[in-house]
């Protein structure tokens, strides 16, 4: 039996059946067609190859049990950019974007050149930075192998729009927390992180609990990694902070960001809690 690219999408939003399940279907059968969503729709009446049909039919089942559409595309949007994606990396969060305009801000403002993120992931955070600021230098470190090749491939890709980024974000690999080398090795102005913050007792959504475990988790309260960060942050007197925060955390991070002599919290699209920056006197 043929299927129209009509067809098909009809058949991936009654399969879904979610809120965004006429969305998510275009997106696959785009990604299984190699186009964009405005192709399906101006070639709606065009007959699908018996493997493509197939090869669409399996994507939506996988979504259907609750797997990402950005697993299932190895894509993800962030700001205005496609990033790559893979299984065994975080998926970026719309709200993530805002620690990026906190920290775009600061950078502008302060006149800050040399940034650290922990916990690199895909790479989004320090691309977007280095990619809206072409003076700063970033280092990045991750405990993960997968999401470091993940990021330089990302850096890779978005060369092709600032050949420099090569050269501006280097990454390294290792648990930087348990040490404190890795700071006295490098002048740091401003550092930067999504970590886990989620209490390990949490119990995840289905499509939540296909990704990377230690990504999401963490400590028993959720804020262990977070206070380490502060920690670490007061030890070698980093001037600036910024990272994201479990919505019910603001309360502890008050309290271990008293040598900060500004702080301020931001919320996230649906009004809760999300993120801190924080500055020394200088």
């Amino acid at each position: 039996m043929s299927f129209s690219i009509q067809e098909a999408l009809d058949f991936g939003a009654k399969t879904l059946a979610t809120i965004r399940s006429r969305l998510e279907s275009e997106i696959l059968l785009a990604h299984i067609l190699q186009s964009n969503r405005i192709y399906l729709h101006t070639h709606s009446k065009c007959i699908l190859k018996s493997s493509e049909f197939e090869d669409f039919k399996r994507l939506v089942n996988e979504a259907k049990e609750g797997k990402p559409i950005e697993y299932l595309t190895q894509k993800v949007s962030f700001y205005d950019w496609e990033f790559e994606i893979c299984e065994g990396v975080l998926i970026p969060r719309p709200e993530t974007e805002i620690l990026v305009d906190k920290c775009d801000e600061l950078i502008k403002q302060r006149g800050v050149k040399h940034i650290f993120e922990l916990g690199v992931g895909s790479g989004i955070i320090s691309i977007s930075l280095a990619l809206l600021n072409p003076e700063i230098q970033i280092i990045a470190s991750d405990i993960n192998p997968l999401a470091l090749a993940l990021t330089q491939k990302n850096i890779q890709k978005f060369c092709l729009l600032d050949e420099s980024l090569k050269d501006r974000i280097i990454l390294f690999e290792g648990d930087v927390l348990q040490s404190d080398e890795f700071f006295l090795s490098h002048s740091l102005e401003l550092w930067v992180s999504n970590p886990p913050y989620i209490a390990n007792d949490y119990i995840l959504p289905k499509n939540v609990s296909y990704e990377q475990k230690e990504s999401l988790f963490g400590g028993e309260r959720g804020d262990e990694i977070l206070q380490k960060i502060l920690q670490k942050s007061k030890e070698h007197q980093i001037p600036y902070l910024a990272c994201e925060m479990g919505w019910d955390q603001k309360q502890f991070i008050k309290e271990s960001a008293k040598d900060f002599a500004d702080l301020e919290f931001y919320q996230d699209l649906s009004g809760l809690d999300r993120g801190f920056v924080a500055k020394r006197a200088l």
